[in-house]
């Protein structure tokens, strides 16, 4: 009996796959509380008005929120999440209100270049293709949820150095002095006793690979 169902259960593996895609090959988004009095608040509104202003990037929808996690992100619906570990390290580890322009002129950089979209779309991409090939070899389309991750993660890296280029230039056009030293040294900074991933997995380039792309 269960040999003569096989091939019924087969045809239903791409819908089983596409379901758990749906679910799980983007990277998960973190919502977080809206930030109200704080502060910090004042530098991080000034930071995004002024980067927004310099460089022609309407910031009247993004809106500042808490967030787990030691890093600041930029979310598909607009919100900057604010993690309270940075906010612990900020006020615990000597923290500059120049190191919150670079952040935020990062997270603009991605916000301007559409970095959240392109990499959803590069995860689809690659889950119908896996698709298809799970057409013709039943069963392959399982690798997608060990190759999305890889090829996603990938494409994040490069997003991120891309976003440092263009941060460095966002600081240029709003008269930042030095903007590229200043960079860096927020970067030495954020890095400083953190443990980031290596390898095919890791979302964020080395902090080697990153100066050297600004160098």
């Amino acid at each position: 009996m269960g040999v003569r169902g096989e091939p019924k259960l087969r045809k239903y593996i791409p819908i089983l796959l596409f379901l758990i895609v749906l679910t799980s090959c983007a990277a998960p988004q973190r919502r977080g509380a809206l930030l109200t009095e704080f502060p910090e608040r004042p530098i991080f509104e000034a930071a995004i008005s002024d980067i927004g202003k310099a460089n022609d990037i309407d910031v009247s929808k993004i809106s500042l929120y808490w967030g787990d996690g030691s890093t600041i992100i930029i979310t598909d619906d607009d919100k900057i999440i604010v993690g309270y570990d940075f906010l612990y390290r900020y006020r615990c580890r000597e923290g500059k209100p120049e190191y919150i322009y670079c952040f935020v002129a990062h997270e603009l950089a991605h916000y301007k270049l559409s970095h959240l979209g392109k990499r959803k779309a590069a995860s689809y991409v690659t889950t119908a293709l896996m698709l298809g090939l799970n057409m013709v070899v039943p069963g392959a389309g399982l690798l997608n949820l060990g190759l999305n991750p890889m090829v996603t993660s990938g494409y994040s890296r490069s997003q991120e150095l891309e976003a440092d280029s263009e941060a460095v230039k966002f600081m240029d056009k709003q008269g930042v002095e030095g903007a590229r030293g200043k960079y860096i040294e927020a970067l030495r900074w954020i890095y400083v006793g953190s443990n980031p991933k290596t390898g095919l997995m890791a979302t964020h380039p080395q902090l080697e690979d990153r100066i050297g792309n600004l160098n």
